[in-house]
């Protein structure tokens, strides 16, 4: 189980683990970031053009790199999590609710998610984030602890095609994009698994689906749309300040 803290949002410098200069993570990861999920610091002047899509948003707010690993033949960034994170600093970010608690957060230990961040080629100028999550939990809410305990530590990634979620390089930032297959699709996915592996396995199906669907608004998950947010690089990684900083 792990435990929440709170930080001070003038010194995320000193609180959040994040990817130097000089790191092997890639320059364009280093520092920390802020997923401007409500727009609020749109328009960008060098780039009007850009959208904020979807009015749907999330309470997570600051990532960072530095507890994730680099691979470098499959030019990936390995084992971030929201629910978790190194012992000394974080790396994901949340809003607090009164009372110092944030539900969002918590929510996270029901799936226990990893996410890999793979740029599609050397040009860095693509990201797809895959998702991991713990067979164990998802099975433990189906059939208890029946299985035993061949599933620890065992991870299923989502596939794109359900839920695909990439990140597009800008010059002020990255473009957060987001699709989730439409609810037409799905149906034709949880038909497969009920097919292939009876009612146990199709209602785990579900209930992941359902993990998704909490976060995201109807008609995303209806129509399939693609969403979009700005993600602004706020630390720098020699640690300072940059004009996106507020």
């Amino acid at each position: 189980t792990m435990a929440s803290f709170s930080i001070k949002s003038v010194d995320v410098e000193q609180e959040l683990s994040y990817a130097r200069a000089g790191s092997v993570i890639p320059e364009s990861l280093h520092g920390i970031f802020w997923m401007d999920q409500r727009g609020v610091h749109l328009p960008v002047p060098s780039d009007p053009g850009y959208k904020h899509v979807c009015n749907v948003s999330a309470t997570e707010i600051l990532l960072s790199y530095g507890a994730a690993g680099w691979n470098p033949e499959t030019l990936c960034v390995e084992g971030l999590r929201q629910y978790g994170g190194p012992p000394i600093g974080g790396q994901w970010t949340w809003f607090m609710q009164e009372g110092g608690e944030s539900p969002s957060w918590a929510k996270g230990e029901e799936w226990n998610a990893k996410y890999d961040f793979c740029f599609r080629d050397k040009t860095f100028q693509e990201v797809d984030v895959y998702v991991g999550v713990s067979v164990n939990h998802i099975m433990g809410e189906t059939l208890g602890n029946a299985l035993g305990s061949w599933t620890k530590d065992t991870y299923i990634t989502v596939p794109r095609w359900i839920n695909n979620v990439k990140m597009n390089k800008k010059p002020w930032g990255w473009d957060r994009e987001t699709t989730i297959a439409p609810e037409a699709f799905r149906s034709v996915i949880k038909a497969t698994f009920m097919e292939q592996f009876g009612t146990t396995l199709s209602n785990a199906a579900e209930s992941l689906m359902e993990v998704f669907s909490g976060y995201l608004m109807e008609d995303m998950m209806r129509n399939g749309i693609a969403c979009h947010y700005p993600v602004f690089q706020i630390i720098d990684g020699h640690g300072r300040q940059t004009e996106h900083f507020q």
